[in-house]
């Protein structure tokens, strides 16, 4: 059943639909649309858990429903079954949360909703099958680094059925936030050093672990985020009396909205003492080039500079018209740190650091926010996502082999491969990947080439033979992992294709194979991605590109003709 939840104007709908198979959950949308008309209200749908998953939409899809009831089986009236688990993590991956547990007849009914819905947490451990804590939440950790540890803790309780615990910290007077404590309970430790690159792989385990007490920073996002950015925001958000200040302050510099909110995060202080290549020092320079190339855009700008060293910092940006986190009496109440975090997510150009306290300013801030990012590799400020980055530590180990400076470097807003330094001898080049995964589909799925598959076997195999720089084909599998191939087998494959003298059945197995032994792969920042064939039509390539991007792989694209906008 389908039900709209009208406002006081209007009286709710009932809908009853039968219809099966794919796509079905969409049409319920469009004929609940037409048929309330013009009455206001949001979509309940109600079904059981077995109809739901033969109607779900694929993972990196819209649901199109904002509130679900599901009702399970009777047998899930007992303790929390694989059902149960395997139902909120699926909804959990499709932005919903479950918000409660009901009856419904001899049924018990999971109540799910978007999570940009929710305005407390303190309530959703719904029917909880154990705890996830972390005792260390303060221990080591700055504001922002607890502010991750938090929200790791948090989503995980959320994703899997659990209840989050935690030791008082910070969060609890700043942003209201209430958990069971952590003291007393009984959980195995678990954890991940700093920097570590295996500390997401808890999340999607077929049993995900239960009564545990994490250890670690956390600061790599894990892809099942992707859909809980406004909850992580309405999690992290002042009272409202103090949120009122601080946006009245912004309104009143800004006259309005009509100047444009200039921030950057200078970090200096404990970086200048710690000798790892993640915590290098971003010199001043790029910050002035970066600023002095935006500023003539913008619409009389004004400049706001967090830093742990305002005595010896500030006056190097003296040319420019500068701001105050002064807000008032609000001030006596709110730590100098948190005025400069809050004005940092405020911010209609955003200059982050290598830093923990900028980044998550950055996630919490609002989507319009234009944030960058510098490389140590072209030593300049360059366009960056901060929702999801997948490898932002990884792209600060190797700082050390920065590109020499350059005089009169100009930087360009959006990256483009003429403002990157291109390295001069072969020994410097960078791989280039050359993405064939539609190829390989074509070879599997269909009886010919089309011209565009045929005219990527020509750049394939004069690429490999007259490249001076160092070539490997690329393809993703039916994981959505990738992964390098064998070039030479993929041509042979082709050959016998277009010959005739080899059954599909044969080319087919050929290629699986050819798939099924490709070497997993990680392309690392700096080296070069070209997708090279009908990429729009290959599923998990537009997470791809922007995973690829969002880590500082230079991403090509070759346009055959004209790319359907309708079906990017």
């Amino acid at each position: 059943m389908l039900f709209r939840l009208a406002g006081p104007e209007g009286s709710s709908s009932i809908i009853t639909e039968h219809r099966e198979g794919e796509g079905a959950l969409q049409s319920l949308a469009r004929q609940a649309h037409e048929d309330c008309g013009a009455v206001s209200g949001n979509d309940l749908l109600v079904l059981p858990a077995d109809k739901l998953s033969e109607r779900m939409t694929p993972i990196n899809g819209d649901f199109s429903f904002r509130a679900v009831t599901v009702l399970l089986p009777e047998t899930a009236s007992l303790p929390p079954q694989a059902e149960d688990l395997r139902l909120r993590r699926s909804m959990f991956d499709r932005g919903l949360v479950c918000i409660a547990s009901v009856r419904v007849g001899d049924r018990k009914g999971l109540c799910f909703l978007a999570s940009d819905a929710i305005r407390s947490l303190t309530t959703l451990d719904v029917d909880s099958r154990g705890y996830v804590g972390m005792s260390v939440l303060r221990e080591g950790a700055g504001f922002a680094n607890q502010l991750f540890r938090y929200a790791c803790v948090k989503l995980y309780a959320l994703r899997h059925g659990l209840t989050a615990a935690m030791p008082a910290w910070e969060g609890n007077q700043l942003f209201g936030l209430q958990d069971k404590p952590v003291a007393g309970l009984s959980l195995q430790k678990m954890s991940f050093p700093g920097f570590a690159e295996n500390d997401r792989m808890f999340w999607d385990m077929d049993e995900p672990p239960i009564d545990i007490d994490l250890d670690g920073y956390f600061q790599e996002i894990p892809q099942c985020w992707r859909r809980h950015r406004p909850l992580l925001r309405q999690m992290f958000h002042l009272s409202d009396e103090r949120r009122r200040a601080i946006d009245g302050w912004r309104d009143q510099v800004t006259e309005g909205g009509q100047r444009t909110l200039v921030a950057i995060h200078v970090r200096r202080g404990d970086y200048r003492m710690n000798n790892l290549p993640q915590f290098a020092l971003v010199p001043e320079e790029w910050y002035l080039d970066w600023l002095r190339t935006i500023w003539p855009t913008l619409r009389r700008p004004l400049l706001f500079i967090g830093t742990d060293e305002p005595e010896t910092v500030l006056t190097v940006f003296k040319e420019f018209e500068t701001v105050s986190a002064i807000f008032g009496p609000i001030d006596r109440a709110l730590p100098e740190h948190i005025r400069d975090f809050e004005l940092l997510r405020r911010a209609d150009y955003l200059a982050v650091c290598n830093s923990s306290f900028s980044r998550m300013a950055a996630i919490l801030a609002p989507s319009s926010q234009k944030c960058f990012l510098p490389s140590f590799r072209t030593q300049s400020f360059e366009p960056y996502e901060p929702w999801i980055d997948p490898a932002f530590w990884a792209r600060f180990r190797d700082t050390g082999n920065a590109a020499p400076p350059h005089r009169n470097r100009t930087m360009q807003h959006v990256p483009a491969m003429t403002s990157r330094r291109i390295p001069e001898t072969p020994a410097e080049r960078p791989h280039i990947h050359l993405d064939v995964t539609d190829l390989t589909l074509y070879l599997l799925h269909h009886p010919t080439l089309s011209g565009i598959q045929r005219v990527q076997c020509e750049i394939l195999r004069n690429a490999i033979d007259t490249a001076g720089w160092p070539i490997r084909a690329v393809a993703l599998n039916e994981q959505g992992d990738l992964g390098w191939i064998d070039p030479f087998q993929l041509l042979s494959a082709v050959e016998a294709f277009r010959s005739d003298t080899t059954s599909n059945a044969e080319i087919e197995s050929d290629v699986r194979t050819l798939l099924l032994r490709a070497t997993p792969c990680t392309i690392p920042p700096g080296e070069i991605f070209v997708t090279i064939g009908a990429f729009w039509g290959v599923g998990g390539m537009g997470g791809l590109l922007q995973r690829l991007k969002n880590s500082g792989v230079i991403v090509g694209v070759l346009i055959h003709d004209i790319i359907p906008i309708v079906a990017p």
